[in-house]
């Protein structure tokens, strides 16, 4: 009988050691990307309204956060299509934008987080 309540108090001592190490683990960071073209840092995030995009980052939010030919970009802003072609995970900003140059589509759609409003601009 002992030995019944002393395997059983060691697996409920396993357990909440297992939960409580698995609970306290911090949230896993989304990885950075660089992209040579926009000169810029960026992660790739869903949109509240499902779209994927590439996250413009920076330092400091509301400030310029990188660029592409006279275009310029916020820390914040969301690039959500360039050319004909959605966002895609994973570091791929340059080459839709180098497929968009071949293509002769040269439009980028983006999502400005801070009015809400999504823009398709010609670069």
């Amino acid at each position: 009988m002992f030995r019944y309540l002393t395997l059983t108090a060691l697996a409920l001592l396993v357990f909440f050691i297992l939960a409580v190490s698995t609970s306290a683990v911090p949230p896993k960071e989304l990885p950075v990307y660089v992209s040579t073209n926009c000169q810029m840092e960026y992660t790739f995030v869903m949109l509240a309204d499902g779209r994927p995009g590439y996250r413009v980052l920076g330092p400091e939010p509301d400030m310029y956060g990188a660029r592409l030919g006279m275009l310029r970009f916020d820390v914040g802003d969301v690039i959500v299509r360039v050319g004909a072609y959605d966002a895609l995970p994973g570091p791929n900003l340059d080459s839709l934008i180098n497929l968009a140059e071949m293509e002769g589509v040269r439009t980028l759609e983006v999502f400005d987080a801070r009015t809400g409003q999504t823009m398709v601009l010609p670069f």
